[in-house]
């Protein structure tokens, strides 16, 4: 065993007993990158500079086995799932070799397109693999990405949650999706953390890289950070044209989520306010790119680009905002243009019949040129102005009718007379 190894494990026994933190148990080993166990009792470490070199080594950091990997890769990863297959990373060809437990071949696969220089692996059934940020089944293809910012290094899996390092000496749990979701720092054991194994969730077997240490973390030393984790939201952004409505909804999920939403339009806020029922319609009336971002307490924050183009000549400089349940207009800038609209009703059809009778009055005047209205010349006379030249010897139309009459009359009782004597003489 490397002297200089086990001086820096006993110094780092001491130094871990003068903080008091005496439960932790320390070993030295020959490895210096992935560790890998199934009980806690026997584990196997790798030497990627040995050069590739697996120990298998008791929990005192006695070594049981030494096995020659170098002519594969260079190793860095290992995972098991019962201590008869593993799983090693090749750093230097992007490959995961599958082996027996004397750590001859059975069959590999590629990552190098994800992974050119792959470190740790973690698996739970021997199906599906964990590498960096990226889950794969056992051809390697992709099946799934964790949504993380870290640079994993090592990793191991139980249960629900991943457990991973990032070459410093603190140690990560994930969520499955990749939401950090608790932390501790094991800086009094390693500077270096290459890489984690678990059995449990709870007891954790933490390599240091600069020394090949492995550190026992018991439930006692480890006073793990719970991270708040923030819940996620989604935005759907409808529209594009200056003058219509643009909608804008958020969700947790399927549910409406009522959020505070601010709009800005080259560095400046035009709107901002907070929704109801996660839904607000705005009006854009200048063109441009509209930045929208919907926050919330406990919620990551939202943001959308929307470019809103001048599709029909209608660009002012106002944005009016609707609420969808106050059913209210703000106007946030005023308008430099005016718009009229003129409405106009043509009719699509002709009439096809003309009307052949038409009906007329006429009223009766003094200057009709006709003589009526008892006039006694044509607009003279009766009630209009005398005649000229026949003032006091007219004889009005009536009087005239009135001697007619009269004569009429005379003629008739003489014929009658006539007739009667006729009849007297005959008798």
């Amino acid at each position: 065993m490397n002297s200089n190894k086990k001086i820096a494990g006993m110094v780092l026994v001491v130094f871990s007993l003068l903080l008091g933190f005496a439960s932790a148990e320390s070993f030295n080993t020959q490895g210096n990158a992935g560790i890998t166990t199934v009980d806690g009792t026997t584990f196997w470490v790798v030497n990627m500079d040995a050069p590739g070199k697996v120990y298998k080594i008791d929990a005192n950091g006695d070594t049981l086995a030494t096995y020659d990997v170098s002519s594969l890769a260079v190793p860095y990863g290992i995972t098991t799932v019962n201590g008869n297959e593993f799983w090693i990373t090749g750093w230097d060809t992007g490959m995961v070799y599958h082996t027996d437990d004397a750590f001859e071949l059975i069959d590999s696969f590629s990552v190098k397109t994800l992974v050119p220089n792959p470190q740790g692996i973690a698996t739970l059934d021997g199906t599906t693999f964990w590498i960096k940020k990226y889950k794969v089944d056992e051809s390697g293809a992709l099946l799934s990405t964790l949504n993380t910012t870290l640079d994993i290094v090592g990793i191991d899996a139980y249960g629900s949650y991943l457990w991973v390092t990032d070459g410093s000496s603190k140690i990560y749990r994930l969520d499955s999706d990749g939401t950090v979701s608790g932390t501790f720092d094991a800086n009094a054991y390693c500077s270096q953390a290459s890489d984690v194994a678990t059995t449990n969730g709870r007891d954790f077997w933490v390599m240091d890289y600069g020394s090949g240490t492995v550190t026992h973390l018991s439930p006692d030393e480890i006073k793990i950070a719970s991270v708040a984790r923030k819940r996620a939201m989604s935005m759907s952004v409808e529209g594009g044209c200056v003058g219509e409505p643009i909608t804008v909804k958020t969700y947790d999920g399927d549910e409406a989520l009522s959020v505070f939403i601010a709009v800005t339009l080259e560095g400046k806020t035009v709107y901002e306010a907070n929704t109801v029922d996660g839904m607000v319609k705005l009006v854009p009336m200048k063109v441009g790119t509209y930045t929208i971002t919907a926050e919330k307490a406990r919620y990551n924050s939202e943001e959308k680009a929307i470019t809103i183009k001048d599709c029909e000549g209608k660009e002012t400089t106002t944005v009016e905002t609707t609420t969808s349940v106050e059913e209210t207009t703000t106007t946030v800038e005023v308008a430099t243009t005016v718009q009229t609209t003129i409405e106009t009703t043509v009719p699509t059809t002709v009439p096809t019949t003309i009307p052949t009778t038409v009906s007329t009055t006429i009223k009766e005047t003094c200057d009709d040129g006709i003589i009526n209205q008892g006039e006694e010349g044509v607009d003279c006379g009766g009630p209009c102005a005398a005649c000229p030249g026949i003032v006091g010897r007219a004889v009005s139309s009536a009087a005239r009718d009135a001697s007619g009459a009269v004569a009429l009359i005379l003629i008739l009782v003489l014929v009658m007379k006539g007739i009667e004597s006729k009849s007297k003489k005959e008798g």
